[in-house]
């Protein structure tokens, strides 16, 4: 593990009150050490405001110019965190009055519901879920307020069904102008593909909880249910962010909550996964938290994952993900062995290795925007990829440094 790594592990995890590894006091930056370097990891693995708390806790004061632009990044984002809270409300409060159950995923619920505030876990978007086979019943009231979905169409969901070859988004883009972030709208086969069994959706909603901070109100997922999620969707991207890994860490070792909370919480988790036939994913989680924090299992969780097959390749691929910071994920190489030699071993059955490869062959839908084929020629597609791959990883790129001269 490189040093500028190591030191946002230890920096993020005595921030969010987990056992590290290592020294909790430091007296200095040691020589030789990339300060540069790690400001980019903590920005990339969105941990900004989180590794500035933690190396004041340790003691350590980076130079002024590196300080600086950690400062000035993490500001930024939490300004950005203070308006999605307030759409957080607004949203799922005009979703009620239309009659459409909404929940708040993630960002400022799972950040209240874990470290008791909205603005401590950092996101820089707002992701809803609606009670509704799909988002068209949510326009009215999101048009209203203002927010035009990006590529969307009620009139799509008529056509015929598309191709299998084609990649289906498991959410619809929202933006509205002058706003600097944007709002990702799932309808309830979102939560169905992001999970890896079909979920009782409506019981979900049964369990909602209310979350409150400083007058704004909205309905998430109970715990257990979030929890599941968070390890869903951590898992569905290789857990390549230390921001993603840092939750499951705190769920796993119920940091910040008392021993009877704790408890219930796991008891929860545990029974949540055995239902979902997540034991595999659950104990990929605890793996890797285990990797970079001395988290003592809770015997529950660790009695859920004891008959699991060992994970090495799976945790080993992700570990390597998380020290690029996801940089290579989008490599034909890295995404062949996220299908078979990451996500394969967490299935256990032919039907789901193979629906799980199948997704290496699947096609971006803005690749048939660039390249538009009659149906029974998307296979054309496939050889394709790797140019099509490159000409998005040099878009992101432009559009990044764009962003930074902007």
């Amino acid at each position: 593990m490189k040093p500028e790594f190591e030191l946002l592990v230890r920096c993020c995890g005595i921030a969010r009150n987990l056992p590290i590894h290592g020294v909790r006091l430091q007296a200095q930056i040691p020589s030789g050490f990339d300060e540069k370097l790690f400001v980019g990891y903590a920005i990339r693995h969105k941990t900004a405001a989180t590794a500035l708390a933690g190396l004041k806790k340790l003691g350590l004061v980076l130079q002024p110019e590196n300080a600086g632009k950690l400062k000035q990044f993490a500001l930024q984002t939490r300004m950005l965190r203070e308006l999605i809270l307030e759409d957080a409300s607004v949203i799922t409060e005009a979703a009620a009055k239309a009659s459409i159950p909404a929940l708040v995923l993630k960002g400022p619920a799972s950040s209240l519901q874990l470290y008791g505030d909205a603005l401590t876990r950092e996101y820089t978007d707002l992701d809803i879920l609606v009670n509704s086979p799909t988002i068209d019943p949510a326009l009215p009231f999101m048009t209203a307020l203002g927010w035009e979905p990006e590529d969307y169409s009620p009139a799509e969901n008529s056509s015929p069904a598309p191709s299998k070859l084609i990649m289906r988004a498991h959410h619809i883009v929202f933006w509205k102008k002058g706003c600097p972030f944007r709002v990702e709208l799932h309808d309830r086969t979102g939560w169905e593909r992001e999970l890896f069994a079909r979920d009782n959706i409506d019981d979900v909603f049964a369990r909602a909880v209310r979350l409150e901070q400083d007058g704004k109100t909205f309905f998430a997922p109970a715990l257990p249910d979030h929890a599941a999620l968070i390890i869903a969707h951590g898992t569905q991207h290789g857990w390549a962010l230390l921001h993603w890994l840092l939750d499951a860490a705190v769920i796993i070792a119920g940091a910040g909550l008392d021993p009877q909370r704790g408890m219930e919480l796991h008891h929860g988790i545990a029974a949540r996964m055995r239902s979902l036939g997540m034991q595999p994913q659950l104990k990929l989680a605890c793996e890797l938290a285990q990797k970079l924090y001395p988290i003592a299992l809770p015997p529950v969780l660790e009695s859920a994952i004891i008959s699991q097959p060992p994970l090495k390749k799976s945790v080993a691929f992700a570990i390597a993900r998380l020290q690029t910071g996801a940089a290579d994920m989008s490599t034909i190489k890295t995404m062949i062995d996220f299908r078979f030699t990451f996500a394969s071993p967490l299935f256990r059955t032919a039907r789901g290795k193979f629906s799980s490869a199948f997704k290496l062959f699947q096609i971006h839908p803005k690749d048939i925007e660039a390249l538009p084929l009659p149906r029974p020629l998307l296979f054309l597609h496939l050889p394709l990829r790797p140019f099509f791959v490159l000409s998005r990883r040099i878009k992101r790129y432009r559009e990044r440094k764009a962003g930074a001269h902007g």
